[in-house]
C-alpha cells in the first residue's frame, strides 16, 4: 500500500507514556485541495481519491508502569490546529488495556470509517492515556480508501 504524507497522521510513533491527552502525530488541514487527501473525504472528493477509513496499527507492543494502564484515542476536528483545545470527536476507539492482543507488535489496534459528519478545518487523533503510565509502545495511523481485514495463516487454517 502507497500512502501520501496528506494520508498519514503517525508512523511508528511513540504513545504518550504520561497520563494525558496529547495528540497522536500530525494534524490535517481538510482546506488541502478537493481530491487530496482528507480533504477529499470530508468534503465528498472526486469517488477515486476518496478516503473512507482510519486504520491503527501497533509497530511497538505496550508496557506499562502500572497492572492498570489504559489508552484509546479519537479522531476529532478543531477550529484550531492544536486540536486539543474544544476539539469535536468524530470517532472514538475502545478503551486498550497493556496486554491485549490489539496493543501487540503488528496488531491491527483500530479501524473505523469516518463518519459522514460536518468536520472543522484540523483534523487529527489524540490519544488519552489514565490510570497509569506507560512505559514502551508505538503505533502507525494513516487513512486508506479499503481498510484490509486480510492476513496471512499457515496453509489449512
Amino acid at each position: 500500500m502507497i500512502l501520501s504524507t496528506t494520508d498519514t497522521f503517525a508512523e511508528a510513533l511513540a504513545l504518550p507514556q504520561t497520563q494525558t491527552t496529547t495528540i497522536f502525530g500530525n494534524v490535517v488541514d481538510t482546506q488541502l485541495p478537493s481530491g487530496v487527501g482528507l480533504g477529499a473525504a470530508v468534503s465528498g472528493g472526486d469517488g477515486l481519491n476518496e478516503v473512507k477509513h482510519l486504520v491503527l496499527d501497533a509497530t511497538c507492543s505496550t508496557t506499562l508502569a502500572g497492572a492498570t494502564a489504559t489508552i484509546y484515542f479519537e479522531l476529532v476536528s478543531s477550529a484550531s490546529a492544536t486540536i486539543t483545545s474544544s476539539p469535536k470527536v468524530h470517532a472514538r476507539s475502545r478503551t486498550f488495556t497493556v496486554g491485549d492482543a490489539e496493543t501487540l507488535a503488528g496488531a491491527r489496534m483500530w479501524t473505523t470509517e469516518l463518519p459522514a459528519d460536518t468536520y472543522l478545518r484540523y483534523v487529527g487523533i489524540l490519544a488519552i492515556t489514565a490510570v497509569a503510565n506507560l512505559t514502551a509502545g508505538a503505533a502507525s495511523a494513516f487513512l486508506t480508501p479499503a481498510a484490509t481485514t486480510w492476513e496471512a495463516t499457515n496453509a489449512g487454517i
